[in-house]
């Protein structure tokens, strides 16, 4: 998002649209199409670092909302002194919004996972427990 790298004069310009001009190229909104799906996956990764507890989602999304928010924080300021772009509160608003769909991503599909191998479980359980093919149920022999 700060490439090309330019020489900057130290001032630093936020605003609050989402882009800086009011008639946006396509390059522009695939530019911050990009921003955003990359905090999605910034979210998913916080999560998955954090989700290894087993924590329902409400306990890990203040974690999230921290460590993306700071990250995004972080990025909007090197964009608000460089000559080409300009801080914006909406793309920081929609950054964090899209790290915290990242991380309940992970939370449902790590939730599903889990359901899937539990029925793999139970199913290899219900299997070790029925005979073998090939071999007779007691209530299948007949005795002559």
């Amino acid at each position: 998002s700060l490439w090309p790298l330019q020489l900057t004069d130290g001032r630093s310009v936020w605003m609050t649209p989402l882009l800086t001009q009011s008639t946006a190229s396509k390059t522009d909104v695939f530019v911050a199409l990009e921003h955003v799906a990359a905090f999605t996956l910034v979210g998913y990764i916080i999560a998955e670092f954090h989700g290894r507890d087993l924590l329902r989602y409400r306990a890990i999304a203040g974690r999230v909302a921290l460590w993306s928010g700071g990250l995004s924080l972080l990025l909007e300021a090197a964009r608000s002194v460089h000559p080409l772009y300009r801080a914006s509160l909406s793309m920081y608003l929609l950054t964090m919004g899209a790290a915290l769909f990242g991380g309940w991503m992970y939370q449902l599909q790590r939730d599903h996972v889990r359901a899937l191998l539990q029925r793999r479980t139970a199913r290899v359980a219900v299997s070790a427990c029925t005979p073998a093919q090939g071999t007779l149920h007691a209530s299948q022999r007949h005795v002559a």
